[in-house]
């Protein structure tokens, strides 16, 4: 009778952890960080831009972000340095498709990229320009990030 009643409690705990992950944990949210070398090029706009930086995520599963950017970019024949924290919600809208918006940028003090500049670089990542970021955890240790045609980014997660 002990031991029914044990093996009871037992499986309670365990239906009332998991109810609990399974509410305050939504589905297709990430408690993560990643890092991600990224060396990118775009004279679309007729400007010959190009960054070279590394991005480190820290996704939390309240659907909030930080992206810790650091790097150089040229642009317009100008040379830019990145060092800034991008704090970042997201959205899963459905499967593995989100939608990220900026909430608030920290310029670390030898950061002289301009705005513009910044956008450039934040097109790429999906952090504006109202596109869905397509982003899928894999167990051999990181987080593949793309648009809707093809991967843009593998984000190495860090122990």
């Amino acid at each position: 009778m002990k031991r029914t009643i044990a093996l009871l409690l037992i499986l309670m705990a365990l239906a009332a952890s998991f109810a609990w992950l399974s509410l305050n944990h939504g589905r297709g949210y990430y408690q993560s960080s990643c890092e991600v070398n990224l060396n990118y090029s775009d004279s679309t706009e007729g400007d010959q831009y190009h960054f070279y930086g590394n991005l480190v995520f820290d996704f939390e599963t309240n659907r909030t972000g930080q992206l810790y950017l650091s790097g150089s970019a040229r642009s317009a024949d100008q040379d830019y340095i990145f060092s800034r924290y991008v704090n970042f919600s997201y959205l899963n809208e459905n499967n593995n498709r989100y939608r990220m918006a900026i909430n608030k940028v920290n310029k670390i003090g030898h950061d002289s990229a301009p705005d513009e500049v910044a956008q450039k670089i934040y097109r790429v990542i999906g952090l504006v320009g109202g596109v869905y970021v397509y982003m899928e955890r894999h167990r051999d240790g990181y987080i593949l990030l793309g648009n809707m045609v093809s991967p843009v980014m593998t984000c190495v997660i860090l122990s």
